[in-house]
This record gives structure tokens, sequence and C-alpha cells, in this order.
């Protein structure tokens, strides 16, 4: 991957920003998927003419649209029902228009070549897709799993609509005022979003006025977990832009200054609102990385022994708060905390029905019965479900019969894990293409800082990220139950993306990369990366849906 900015006489000034776009695209559109394609910039590219040039205005439209447009449709059953089902249908209709905008230009510019077979992501994207359409196929309810259920509207058509959304942008995207204007709609999208999260919280919402009697805020996501989901990625943009504004001199950068500073604030204060714990977590864990990549970046180790101090005295409060008999009424005023207090264990409150249908997870892939379909007949094709999975959108049609109808959990579509979603949708090959589809987006992101230059860096990335996401499923399978391997497979790979910048910090001498020239915006690779990493862990408890 490039990420240079280049001057020549045909482009002046283009960008070969897929890296950026990348990582942009994962970190805010998907729990765990991400499309990094690379334009041919040493083809020659004829005249366009007047269509070709509407078609990439309307190309742009359509990704400006979706991060901007889609996050902001209000639902009007919010609460009630958290899922925005038109959301996924305007985003179905952009990705539609988009790809036939892409089309177009492609046919007036007379020619369709384009690298995508030199990307080794392609590949891995292709067997996503791939296991996707054949899970939709294969399963035990073919409609739901290919348009969705009629409450959450996120089957296959759905999935695959975010997939050319984020190819039309990686490959269509090429100057850098086009990712100014993509980065600050978003931007600009999280500040609408929280500043409404607050005003509901004040009660200013006539829709929904018992927000003041202990409701979370929702504001326009539908649902206060979807809501913090969202904002949890947009805040380190807003934090990059907020840096970038150092580098301005005079009344541009106190004006850089005052805005970013607003923005962030509203966000942050949004967030607060919402009260979701997954979310905090994640953004606990997007704080540390930006810290630890920042720290490796600027090749400082007294930042990153800071930080340790830090995440080590985080893990005592963490054990003081779970472990230690407390007052009854401590912290039952302090927002977010007191739902923290009021879940300090798997087997009561809140998480109750999350952590039972975790440990129902291992034997539906390896059950030995078939199951009846809703049609009224049985699973034929039960001993291939761990292979395919039963497709996406029916595990309220098969949790049933795995869980007692007298039981007080109540049935859910979702595991509310991303790992154990995806396998049980897509089985695991599906599983696996999406854990090396992750693998390779942070590969890729270290690559274009720097930090994986040789063969030997890419065998200690690869070596650190293996061991870290088996020793989590472990240590989560020894200390629970297998029922959490999804939850420690996650955490895992996110904690080996930060202990592969610490180890690349304390090998690397300190002059090595003296006389690297940064060429392209590595803060905000750093801010896109550290999204990436905290939505990982927000995906440990909840799912991804159209506003994230």
């Amino acid at each position: 991957m490039s990420g240079r900015v280049r001057s020549t006489a045909r482009h002046p000034q283009t960008l070969e920003c897929d890296d950026f776009v990348t990582f942009y695209g994962w970190s805010l559109k998907f729990a765990s998927q991400t499309v990094a394609l690379e334009m041919d910039d040493t083809l020659a590219q004829p005249e366009e003419c007047r269509l070709s040039r509407f078609a990439a205005g309307l190309q742009e439209v359509c990704w400006l649209g979706a991060a901007f447009v889609i996050p902001l449709l209000v639902n009007p059953r919010a609460v009630e029902l958290g899922y925005s089902p038109f959301k996924f249908g305007v985003w179905i209709m952009l990705s539609v228009i988009g790809m036939a905008a892409w089309l177009v230009r492609a046919v007036c510019l007379g020619s369709t070549r384009q690298s995508f077979y030199r990307n080794p992501l392609l590949v891995l994207l292709g067997i996503l897709g791939l296991s996707g359409l054949m899970s939709a196929w294969l399963s035990v309810n073919r409609s739901s799993s290919i348009w969705g259920s009629p409450e959450t509207f996120q089957g296959i058509a759905a999935w695959l609509a975010a997939l050319a959304l984020a190819a039309l942008v990686s490959c269509n995207l090429r100057t850098p005022e086009q990712l100014r204007r993509l980065v600050s709609v978003m931007i600009l999208s999280g500040f609408a979003a929280g500043l409404l999260a607050i005003l509901q919280r004040a009660g200013f919402d006539p829709n929904h006025p018992n927000l003041l009697d202990g409701f979370r805020a929702h504001s326009t996501a539908g649902h206060a977990i979807y809501l913090a989901g969202y904002l949890l990625m947009t805040i380190p943009l807003t934090l990059w832009r907020l840096m970038e504004s150092r580098r301005l001199t005079g009344v541009s950068r106190w004006t850089e200054v005052v805005i970013g500073t607003l923005m962030l604030s509203v966000q942050v204060i949004g967030f607060v609102c919402a009260e979701s714990r997954g979310p905090t977590v994640g953004l606990v864990a997007m704080l540390l990385a930006y810290g630890v990549y920042l720290a490796v970046h600027s090749r400082s180790k007294r930042w990153l022994a800071a930080l340790f101090g830090l995440f080590t005295v985080g893990v005592i409060m963490i054990g003081v708060i779970s472990f230690a008999p407390l007052p009854e009424n401590f912290g039952s005023k302090v927002p977010i905390l007191k739902r923290f207090l009021q879940n300090k264990s798997s087997g009561a409150g809140f998480d109750y029905y999350r952590s039972e249908m975790w440990k129902h997870m291992p034997k539906m892939m390896v059950n030995d019965a078939p199951l009846p379909t809703p049609s009224g007949g049985s699973d034929s094709l039960h001993r291939l479900r761990l292979l395919v999975g039963y497709g996406p959108e029916t595990l309220q049609s098969v949790l049933p019969q795995f869980m007692s109808n007298s039981s007080d959990v109540k049935i859910e579509n979702r595991f509310h894990n991303l790992v154990w979603d995806r396998l049980f949708s897509y089985g695991i090959l599906g599983t696996l293409s999406l854990l090396m589809v992750v693998f390779f987006t942070f590969y890729d992101g270290f690559q274009a800082l720097g930090w994986i230059s040789r063969r030997r860096d890419a065998v200690i990335f690869a070596s650190t990220m293996v061991t870290c996401s088996t020793a989590g499923a472990m240590a989560a399978w020894f200390a629970m139950s297998a029922g959490f391997i999804g939850m420690g497979i996650l955490c895992g790979v996110a904690a080996g993306a930060m202990l592969f910048a610490v180890i690349r910090a304390m090998r690397t001498p300190a002059n090595e990369d003296a006389q690297r020239t940064e060429t392209f915006p590595c803060g905000l690779l750093i801010a896109l990366l550290a999204g990436l990493v905290g939505h990982l862990v927000d995906m440990v408890f909840a799912f991804h849906t159209a506003p994230t």
C-alpha cells in the first residue's frame, strides 16, 4: 500500500489515500469488515467527458450521503424498536446508485482495468463475500437471510451493499479535498448526533419526555448502544482534527481549536448520555491504543511507560469495583459507573441473558439432531452448519430449540458478540475470513506507518496477533466457559494490535526512522487504527448496525 501525496503532470496533488479510506470505512461502518482496493496509478487516464465527471460527482454524493444522512435519519420508533430498517433501505439504494455511477464512469473512460488482483485483501474479501452468499442460500430461512427480518432488515443484501460502498470509496476517492470532505462530514454527523443526545437527556425531545426518568439517550441512532458505538468511532477523527490544528498559525489555528474542542466536547458528553457499558470499554481501549500508537510514532518510551502505569491503575480499579464490597449506594448517581455496578457478575444483572446465550453457542454448532425449520421441515444440512452456518438473521428461529421456554432469558436475534454472530451466521469459513481481514487491515496500517518494513517485522506481527487472540480465547475458556471464547478472541486481537506497536518501539533503534519524511497524514491513520481497536472491543458486547 502506498499512501503518499504525489505531484504529476497529469494528476497534480493526487492522493493515494486507499489506506485512509480503508480504515475509515472499516472503523466507521462495520464490527468487523473493510475494503482496501487500489487503483493502478501507473495507467494513463483518458480525458473525462461531461458524463464521466457527472458520474464521479454522483459517486461522491453517494458515499457522503452514506456517511452523513444514514446516521442522522431519525427513527420514529426509537427505544420501542431500536433497529432502523429504513436506514438499511437508504444504504442499499445509495450503494446501487453509486455502483451504477461507477460503471458509467468506467465505460466513459474506456478502460475498466484496475489492479484488484494485486491486493491480497481482495482475496480475503472475496472469500468473505462468497461465504456470506453461500450461507444465505443454504440458510434455514432463506428469505430472512437474504433480505433480513422485518424488524432488522440486515440480511445479506445489506451486507453486500456495505461492501459495495466501501469498494466505491476505496477505488474512487483520489484527492486530498475528497478526503477532507469525507472526514469533515463524519465529524459533523457525530457532532449532530451528540448534540441531539444532550438535548434528549435535558428533556427537550417532545417525542421522548421520559428520558428525564432515568432512560438513556439514543439520539438519531434509535438505541443508546448504537449511539455510543457510533460516537466511539467519530471521536478519534475529531481528536485527530484537533491535533492537526497545531500546524496552523494565527486566527486559523484558534478558530480550528475552538471549533474542534466544541465538537469533541459535544460528542463526549453525548457519549456519556448514552450510558452504554460495552462502548465505554471500547472507548477506553481506543484511547489507550491512540496513546500507544502516538507514543510509538513519536518514539517516546516515557509516554509508553506512563500509559502502562495508567493501564495498571485502571485494571486495579476494575478489580476493586468488581470484587470489593462497596457501600450500598456507591456510584448510584454517577453516569455509566452505576450501570457497571448493577452488573458485577455474568450470572446476574442486565447481562445475564447475554452470557446465557454465549453458553449455548458451542452445542448449537455441533448439534447431532436436525432442527425443525420455520417452514415445518427438518434441517437436512445440520451436519454442515459448523462450516457454513445457519444463515444471517436466523438466530431467533434456532435459539428457542436450545433454550427452555420457561427460562427468564429472552430470545434474541443477535449473540451480541461479533465472533459468535459471524460463526452462527456464516460458519467457520466466514469467521476465519473475517478475522483474516481484521489482521490484514492492521498489517496494512502498520506497514503504511513504517512499522512493518522487513520480513522479520511481518513475522513478529503475525506471531503477536495469533498468539494474543489464541491466548485470549483460551483464557476466557478456562476462566469462565467455552461460551466466552468469542469475547476472548476479540479482546486478544485488540491487545495484539497494541502489543505489536510496543514491541516495535522496543526493538527499533532510535535513529532508524529519523530520515523518514511524512508524506501522508500519519495522524489520521493512527486515529483510524485506534478507532478500529475500540470498535472491536465494543463488538465483544454488541453488533454493527446502520449507524455504525
